[in-house]
């Protein structure tokens, strides 16, 4: 038999942030929040916290988003009338659809980046095994190799590895 999930809502840190978990009736800490347990097991989308009262970060700028919509609108160039309606995507939420646009296009360039980044790297060594594509970095590993080693896109002549790995890398280069 499953123990059904409730939501209970506690602060996280003393500057008042909350956070809803869900756990079952009898074990859960904080208060409860049954507004929130259609949403169980979690996560609770932006949209419901928001008509729940609660205030989020916009996803883009950081600016506090409440249903009302964003904080101090209008302090900034471009943002005169009424604050617009904030826009709820999933567990984010924004200022309004130019601050979710703006973003959008950022993770759009940031994913190119990180995608030639990675092609680049593949063609100047084939055969190595990609780990991790940061925005500016990429660790890989290349056959034989004990530790990974860090190539930094603003300097794609140079590579980063522990000494041990050095004669190895030479060895693999000249294959």
């Amino acid at each position: 038999m499953t123990t059904a999930l409730v939501a209970w809502q506690s602060s996280t840190d003393p500057d008042d942030n909350w956070e809803i978990t869900f756990a079952p009736a009898d074990a859960g800490e904080g208060e409860r929040a049954p507004e929130f347990d259609p949403y169980a097991p979690g996560p609770v989308p932006a949209s419901a916290l928001l008509a729940a009262g609660w205030w989020m970060e916009c996803s883009h700028c950081s600016r506090h988003v409440s249903a009302d919509g964003p904080d101090d609108w209008g302090d900034e160039d471009g943002e005169d009338g009424d604050a617009p309606d904030p826009v709820c995507v999933g567990e984010s939420v924004y200022c309004d659809s130019r601050c979710r646009d703006k973003e959008q296009a950022e993770q759009a360039a940031r994913r190119a980046r990180k995608a030639a980044m990675e092609a680049d790297a593949l063609k100047r060594w084939p055969g190595i095994e990609v780990l991790s594509v940061y925005d500016d970095s990429l660790e890989f590993r290349f056959l034989g190799q004990r530790w990974t080693t860090q190539w930094l896109a603003a300097d794609p002549g140079h590579v980063s590895m522990p000494p041990a790995d050095v004669p190895l890398w030479t060895a693999w280069k000249a294959r």
